[in-house]
């Protein structure tokens, strides 16, 4: 994985790990703020989006986002999160027992971190890493959905989940009222173009990059190592710096000096008023 080199110089005197520094962190560490900054809009992931934004909510009851570690889902959660204004709210699923804790085998289910569109009636719910749940674990999960006359108390419970949730959509149906469809969405893989591109966007807007320090043969061999999956495209081309400069941390430090773009100016409206007082 990424080597975790810090820097002081270029962050102020805070330890920083370099990938965060330069916008090549992965995104299961980059908070949802910075990770909704560094959101590549490539067409597939835009098609993507709209059509999650399409189905949840709607008549689409169970909802599998599926894709590869590292192949954004987690980047594309938080950006449906983000549009949606205060629509979502973080929350933490609790399993109540009287008499006992909740069993062994629910307990990666108890206290989950979740999102639920609490303005909505009824909510909607997001679960990220589903793949982790266990068989009880989606099963209670799913049957939640219903009260006992079979009335919806869920609106729409969203999946983000790693390809071998695919093994297990049968299991998933025997638990959902009669006629029930399972719909999919599918992440994709970039393309060596769109991974130059998804390179030089999440660098600039790191605010680095006066140009891009890759030559075409390195980005080629960045996107056949990474298969296109932005997570790994991060970790590959973070190892190709330290390529660049020898592994040696001040040549490393020297690139990312050369590579900084130039502060914008603060105070713009401050010299135009200036310049009015003065004639």
């Amino acid at each position: 994985m990424m080597a975790q080199m810090r820097c002081k110089a270029l962050a102020k005197g805070t330890q920083v790990p370099l990938p965060a520094l330069l916008g090549l962190e992965s995104e299961a560490r980059s908070n949802r703020r910075t990770n909704n900054r560094f959101f590549f809009a490539s067409p597939l992931t835009t098609q993507r989006l709209a059509i999650l934004n399409n189905m949840v909510g709607s008549s689409s009851l169970v909802i599998v986002v599926i894709g590869e570690r590292g192949s954004g889902k987690t980047t594309l959660m938080n950006r449906f999160i983000q549009d949606a204004g205060k629509r979502w709210r973080a929350g933490r699923i609790r399993l109540k027992y009287r008499l006992a804790p909740p069993p062994d085998e629910l307990q990666n289910l108890n206290n989950r971190l979740v999102f639920l569109s609490h303005k909505d009636s009824p909510p909607s719910v997001i679960v990220d890493d589903a793949h982790q749940l266990s068989r009880a674990e989606l099963k209670l999960l799913l049957r939640s959905a219903f009260d006992g006359e079979g009335h919806r108390k869920l609106q729409s419970i969203v999946l983000f989940a790693e390809p071998d949730m695919r093994n297990r959509f049968a299991e998933i149906a025997q638990w959902l009222p009669p006629k029930s469809v399972i719909d999919k969405i599918f992440m994709a893989a970039l393309t060596e173009k769109q991974t130059a591109a998804y390179l030089e966007h999440r660098i600039r807007a790191a605010g680095f990059l006066k140009r891009l320090p890759f030559s075409e043969d390195q980005i080629r061999a960045i996107h056949h190592i990474s298969r296109g999956l932005p997570g790994w495209i991060n970790g590959e081309a973070f190892m190709q710096l330290k390529r660049i400069c020898g592994g040696d941390r001040s040549a490393l430090m020297a690139s990312l000096r050369r590579w900084r773009m130039p502060a914008a100016p603060q105070s713009k409206w401050f010299d135009r008023f200036y310049a009015f007082a003065r004639n």
